[in-house]
């Protein structure tokens, strides 16, 4: 990551955290107040249910009491009197129990015998001398009343109710039991006192008895009930697009094997719906916040790294060898005593570079006047010598001077000839012009410097391979075509028979091209020296060749290696710059 992006990300952490940290501060402050008076609500109303629940079993206790003891006991009279034949006045009774019933609002009263034989049904007037679905006497002997949860069945349909039963004794000896009680079915729990849009439910475990939802929903809800895993679940679930919140109060059950429950359904409360839109307006005020910390981050990092990247830039040319920019920056602080700075490291650097180059210069054609010095008099000699020759023969009038003459004049036509090439290669490489480089594709470049070579190409013993394109890079297309060649040319010398392998590939942001040959290879001494001018191991050869492509190839900022075993062929990697 660069500078900028660097102080523009520490700015935002800088900025973008605290106010992150405060909105979150604040959020989770309010969802703690709003939950708090949620769980405060709820907790309000299951106890107003569980309040409901204990005035409405003083109410029953004291209707079922009523009945025992209405028109003076009249109920106990019929129990007690009983004809000729032992029995009591069962219509009369059953008559009176459902006037009762209906009397001291009962969803249902019954007269049950000791041993749990209805003697009379006020909901049920055929149910007579039938047993009890009724298994708690022991319960209401032992207490003399008992009031709490059971089911109750009157036909088909299965009601949860709420009841309560007293013994009716007379001279302590239990005459009957009056067992009344009230239906909890859809009508009853619309009816209770609950906090506006809470929906009720009564259950054990998984089966429903009755709730405040309509019939379609009621069916959803007791689907949802019977496909759940556990006996309660706390988990929200979704009724007709609705999320509900449950919540339980458990329900006094006279049989101890099964539980009975009221379950509260809560929709998403007002506190919730606020909850989730203050945290949509936290967002959004946090993401602003954000926004406008990057921005302010960006403007700041913008001016403060400015002159830092132009001296990163500044740099750069420098360590290319590229001294043609200064840096202009009006200011009297810190940065501008370091560009200052820079600008007089920029002049100094550059002033020794001049003078290096010089030397450099300076030293190039000291050394290659002493290697052209050295191969022009290789070939005086043997002029000399056969100038000698012939004015010897000439001055003692030799017989065969005609012969003499013929072999100095070739010998020395020869030896000019050498001096002619070394001359011309000599002014080749020092006219060398600089490369006029322009951005061309690696592949065609190569193709295009080997199109000399189509009928290798097509024999099959020049092969030009891509392995991973380059892309772009900076070349003087005919300069780089004569480094190229030159290094092919080498290579088909070396093994004429075989076949040459160019490979262009690309290794992070390098161009790669590969010229291999299969033939005898180079030894560790010779690779030393062939970069050496005039150095050469072919007969007639210049050794001017490889000197002209580095020279080439430096120009175009470029470097070649070269890897070789004898006996396994030789390979040269040309590594350029591309264009990023």
């Amino acid at each position: 990551m660069k500078l900028k992006g660097k102080l523009s990300l520490y700015f935002v952490l800088a900025t973008g955290l605290p106010l992150i940290a405060a909105v979150l501060i604040l959020y989770f402050y309010l969802i703690g107040g709003l939950n708090r008076i949620e769980t405060d609500n709820i907790r309000a109303a299951l106890k107003s249910v569980k309040t409901h629940f204990e005035r409405e079993g003083d109410n029953l206790s004291q209707r079922v009491a009523r009945a025992l003891r209405a028109d003076d006991y009249q109920l106990l009279q019929i129990l007690l009197t009983k004809n000729r034949r032992g029995q009591i006045d069962q219509s009369k009774l059953i008559d009176l129990t459902g006037e009762y019933q209906n009397l001291l609002k009962l969803d249902f009263l019954e007269i049950v015998s000791p041993d749990g034989t209805i003697l009379a049904s006020g909901i049920r007037p055929t149910d007579f001398n039938r047993p009890t679905d009724f298994e708690f006497f022991d319960l209401i002997n032992e207490n003399g009343s008992v009031t709490g949860f059971t089911s109750y069945r009157v036909g088909e349909d299965k009601y949860l109710s709420y009841i309560n039963g007293q013994v009716l004794t007379y001279n302590d000896s239990t005459v009957a039991i009056f067992i009344g009680g009230i239906f909890l079915d859809d009508y009853y729990l619309r009816e209770m006192q609950l906090p506006y849009n809470v929906q009720s439910a009564v259950l054990s475990g998984r089966e429903l008895y009755a709730s405040t939802f309509d019939p379609n929903l009621e069916e959803l809800l007791n689907l949802e009930l019977k496909n759940r895993m556990a006996e309660e679940f706390t988990d929200d679930f979704a009724l007709g697009g609705v999320d509900y919140s449950p919540y339980y109060q458990l329900l006094y059950s006279l049989n101890d094997d099964i539980r009975y429950q009221i379950m509260l359904l809560y929709p998403p409360s007002y506190a919730r719906l606020l909850t989730a839109q203050s945290f949509r307006i936290y967002a959004v005020v946090a993401i602003a916040g954000i926004l406008i910390a990057g921005l302010l981050g960006y403007a700041f990092a913008q001016k403060l790294s400015a002159p830092i990247m132009e001296l990163a830039r500044a740099s750069e040319k420098i360590s290319q060898g590229k001294f043609d920019r200064k840096i202009i920056w009006f200011s009297n602080d810190e940065m501008g005593t370091l560009v200052d700075g820079f600008n007089e490291m920029y002049d100094r650097l550059k002033r020794s570079q001049q003078k290096l180059i010089q030397a450099e210069k300076l030293a190039a054609w000291n050394q290659m006047a002493r290697k052209v010095a050295h191969e022009i008099k290789n070939p005086l000699t043997p002029i000399k010598i056969s100038i000698e020759d012939l004015r010897r023969s000439y001055q003692k009038n030799e017989k065969d001077y005609d012969h003499i003459l013929e072999n100095a004049s070739s010998t020395i036509i020869n030896e000019i000839d050498k001096l002619k090439r070394i001359v011309d290669e000599f002014s080749s490489f020092a006219r060398l012009p600089s490369p006029e480089l322009s951005q061309i594709r690696v592949v065609d470049l190569v193709k295009a410097s080997l199109k000399l070579y189509d009928n290798l190409l097509q024999e099959g013993r020049l092969i030009i391979k891509t392995e991973k394109d380059p892309g772009n890079v900076l070349a003087d297309k005919g300069l780089f075509s004569q480094a190229l060649v030159n290094i092919v040319k080498n290579a088909i010398e070396a093994d004429p028979e075989g076949r040459i392998e160019v490979t262009v590939s690309r290794e992070e942001d390098q161009a790669l091209i590969s010229v291999r040959d299969h033939g005898p290879g180079i030894s560790e001494k010779i690779r030393a020296q062939m970069f050496t001018p005039y150095f050469t191991t072919k007969a007639g050869g210049s050794g001017l060749g490889l000197v002209i492509t580095q020279r080439i190839l430096f120009d175009h900022e470029a470097d070649i290696s070269v890897n070789s075993e004898e006996g396994k062929g030789t390979e040269f990697i040309i590594r350029m710059p591309v264009v990023k």
